[in-house]
């Protein structure tokens, strides 16, 4: 398990919420997919990025998200995505592959919104006279 598989289900709960997000745009008319929650998960090669798309994040659990990712992840190395898995209508980018803090959102027709995460990490932070790692 990993944090971006909290992110996305995370990212789902608030999609339910926020419906206006879960949605694509066509022809300049905004289109809701309330009834599923497909999320597309940047990964980074060397050389390109991969968004392949998990598809009903909402009605999966944090375990079966980490097999899922775990099998696109391979996939997505070996080169052997089918075109199925390259649509959605929001996009959950992380950037600690390259080691990226900040991005710069590039949003996509028809896509209508990007989540960006750099790569997790403890830090010391002071807290009652004295550092502790968070």
């Amino acid at each position: 398990m990993t944090v971006t598989t909290i992110a996305l289900k995370v990212c789902a709960s608030a999609l339910k919420v926020f419906p206006q997000f879960n949605a694509s745009m066509i022809w300049g008319r905004k289109r809701s997919s309330t009834s599923s929650t497909h999320i597309g998960v940047a990964w980074t090669r060397i050389v390109e990025l991969l968004v392949p798309v998990i598809r009903d994040v909402d009605k999966k659990n944090i375990v079966e998200l980490a097999a899922e990712m775990t099998q696109l992840s391979k996939k997505a190395r070996d080169r052997k995505l089918t075109p199925r898995r390259w649509r959605a209508g929001f996009h959950h980018h992380q950037f600690g592959r390259i080691g990226g803090t900040g991005f710069s959102p590039i949003v996509n027709h028809p896509e209508v919104a990007i989540l960006g995460l750099s790569r997790s990490r403890m830090e010391p932070e002071w807290v009652n006279n004295k550092f502790e790692p968070r």
